[in-house]
């Protein structure tokens, strides 16, 4: 099938008159939904107050005479890191282990991975926590840098806050509730379990000024285009379009909490 056969569902959506300028307009909206769809590989589109594509429009379909489903790579530049990494020095590592592993915490043990990225106010490490039932979680720590009073990690923690719960977005990970309600849970099912609790510092990531974030296993979008970069593949479109959905579903803007 090519793409000026594609499957068409139509929809009914009469505009009152007068509305329509406040609107996209039709043609131009079913101009995009029809590229999109072609440029993702799907085989059919729904359209409003269309049943086929006009032909005087064909030439605003690129794919109009390719194949669907074929897949079609496009070739992007892509800037290697060549720098020593965000901590040459070692001393985002050793402002780390000071203020978050050496301390004991009640009900969390930290263990220090590697320092992910380093910005102009502060740096992001990367951690294993344990937590009193031997679970553990990895979470990344962003951290303001201690001769920079430019973080602020109230303003930092209410905004991603904001969206707690949403899919798309990274979530602020509150370590002090989860270990209470580890210790509750241990209580609950064997009531002597309270016994083998230490009663260490309470953590509290506002008072070291720092976030704590839940961990993208799968890394991030520059992280893939590096890799991508490096073993010299193209992207699939289909796999461009699925990023930037997910990138359009993340924007605060667009978000739905």
């Amino acid at each position: 099938m090519i793409g000026r056969d594609i499957k068409i569902k139509m929809v009914r959506t009469p505009v009152p008159p007068g509305h329509q300028k406040d609107r996209c307009p039709t043609r131009v909206r079913n101009l995009f939904t029809i590229n999109s769809a072609l440029f993702r590989g799907d085989t059919s589109v729904v359209l409003y107050n269309w049943d086929h594509i006009p032909e005087n429009e064909m030439h605003n379909i690129p794919f109009a005479d390719q194949q669907i489903r074929e897949q079609h790579a496009s070739n992007f530049p892509v800037l290697t890191n060549t720098s020593e990494g965000p901590d040459p020095s070692g001393i985002y590592k050793a402002d780390s282990l000071q203020d978050i592993e050496s301390p004991s915490w009640e009900g969390l043990k930290f263990k220090f991975v590697k320092v992910l990225a380093e910005g102009g106010h502060g740096y992001v490490s990367l951690w294993d926590v344990t937590f009193d039932d031997g679970s553990t979680r990895r979470v990344v720590i962003k951290k303001g840098k201690k001769d920079s009073a430019s973080f602020d990690h109230a303003k930092e923690a209410s905004f991603h806050l904001r969206y707690d719960g949403a899919e798309h977005t990274t979530q602020v990970i509150k370590l002090d509730h989860e270990s209470a309600a580890i210790r509750k849970a241990m209580k609950k099912e064997n009531p002597t379990a309270a016994n083998n609790f230490k009663e260490d510092c309470c953590w509290d990531a506002a008072k070291l000024k720092c976030v704590v974030f839940e961990y993208a296993p799968y890394g991030d979008v520059s992280g893939l285009m590096r890799n991508m970069a490096t073993t010299k593949q193209n992207f699939p479109n289909s796999v461009l379009w699925g990023i930037l959905e997910c990138c359009e579903l993340s924007c605060p803007n667009h978000s739905s909490y």
